[in-house]
Parts: C-alpha cells; sequence; structure tokens
C-alpha cells in the first residue's frame, strides 16, 4: 500500500525552525521573533505539535525578559493557528465517519474519551504509552526482541537517565528546543495514540540529546556546557 504521511517533511523542516527560534531567542530582536513565530505557525500546518515552537519561544523570551520580542512570536504563530482552528472547528465534522480516526480533527479523540470514561482514560493512556516507549528503549539498545530479558529494564533505565542528563544540557546550549521538546513529549504521553511513531519523527533531536548525555557521562568535565 502507499501512505501520504507528514512525518519525513516534519522532521526536516521542524530542525530548520528551531534553528530560527534560537536564533531569535538569543538575538532577542522583535523582528526575528515575528519570523520565527511565522515559522512556527507554518509548521503547525504540517503536523499541529510544530506550533509549540512559538510557546517554547515566547517563554525564552520572557524569562530573558524580553516581553515585546515574546509578544510579537505569539502573534505571528497566531496568524497561522487560529484560522486554522477556526477553520478545522467548523468543516472538520464534514469527514465521512469512516473516514473520521485518520483525516477528522485530532483532538477530538481526545475530548471524546474524556467525555466517556473520565479522567482516569487519560491515566491509562500515559500508563499505556509509557509501556510502549519502554519497550522502545530497550529495543533500541539490546538489538530487539532475542535480546535476553535481563538486559531489557537496566538497558530502559540507562537511556532514560542519559536522556535527562542530555536535556539538561541541551536546556542550556538550546532552551527552546528543550522547552519544545517538553511540550511534545507531554502531549506524546496523554495523546491516545502509538507513541512511537511520534519519536521517529523527531529522532534526530532525540539522538541529539541522547549523545550529550554520553558526552556528559563520558567526560563529565569535557561535557559541561
Amino acid at each position: 500500500g502507499v501512505f501520504v504521511l507528514s512525518e519525513p517533511m516534519f522532521m526536516a523542516s521542524v530542525l530548520v525552525v528551531l534553528l530560527v527560534a534560537e536564533r531569535a531567542a538569543d538575538r532577542g530582536d522583535w523582528r526575528d521573533a515575528v519570523m520565527a513565530g511565522f515559522a512556527g505557525g507554518a509548521l503547525a500546518m504540517v503536523r499541529t505539535p510544530g506550533m509549540f515552537v512559538i510557546p517554547a519561544l515566547a517563554i525564552v523570551l520572557l524569562l530573558r525578559r524580553r516581553y515585546i520580542p515574546a509578544v510579537c512570536a505569539l502573534a505571528a504563530g497566531a496568524v497561522f493557528v487560529i484560522p486554522w482552528n477556526l477553520w478545522v472547528a467548523a468543516h472538520g465534522n464534514e469527514v465521512a465517519p469512516v473516514l473520521m480516526g485518520k483525516y477528522g480533527p485530532y483532538n477530538t479523540w481526545l475530548t471524546d474519551a474524556i467525555r466517556a470514561h473520565g479522567v482516569s482514560f487519560v491515566w491509562d493512556v500515559v500508563v499505556r504509552n509509557a509501556r510502549a516507549l519502554y519497550g522502545m528503549a530497550w529495543v533500541m539498545v539490546t538489538g530487539g526482541p532475542t535480546s535476553p530479558s535481563f538486559l531489557r529494564a537496566p538497558a530502559a533505565l540507562a537511556v532514560g537517565c542519559l536522556l535527562v542528563v542530555g536535556a539538561v544540557r541541551l536546556g542550556r546550549r538550546a532552551p527552546v528546543t528543550a522547552w519544545y521538546l517538553a511540550a511534545y513529549m507531554a502531549l506524546v504521553m496523554i495523546w491516545p495514540f502509538e507513541p512511537t511513531r511520534f519519536i521517529w519523527v523527531l529522532l534526530p533531536i532525540f539522538a541529539g540529546v541522547l549523545a550529550l548525555g554520553i558526552s556528559a557521562a563520558i567526560a563529565p568535565r569535557a561535557g559541561r556546557p
């Protein structure tokens, strides 16, 4: 079969948009913030989680007391995000019911499920997604399902620790990217869908975070930013 997927375009685009956003955060100029906001809004048209670049940039600018650039970034991103969401709200139900799960508004998956099953549904999704990511971690490190079972938990724990260390270092070097990943992973954990698909699309970034963690573990002093 042939599938039309947005992941390849998103993978290529998000790296460029994050570079633009990091530059805007470093310079603190409202013009750069506007361009980064536009870029984040355009990225949201490829995949909805792309819009998290905008608040991530705004948070970094606010923490640096660059209030006007932060507002400019949010306003520029809203030029894309608000009209799109209004259009989806107005026309999302026009999709045939049989296609709604794949091509309808994704936010209805979560809201409808919570309405039907209560908030406990969110916890069930978090547990299921955590198990899936745990499996992904040890499979990537130990070589697959045929690997010895006693290696799985230590491998997943090691990967998790290295990612945490790498994320801390990433926050010092590229704070917009770090905030973006935090928001992205929060969404992944509560989203009622296979989480590994969301991880693969950002694999270059996660590989970089893991590399930062490994370098800090191998050479702690050399690994300091």
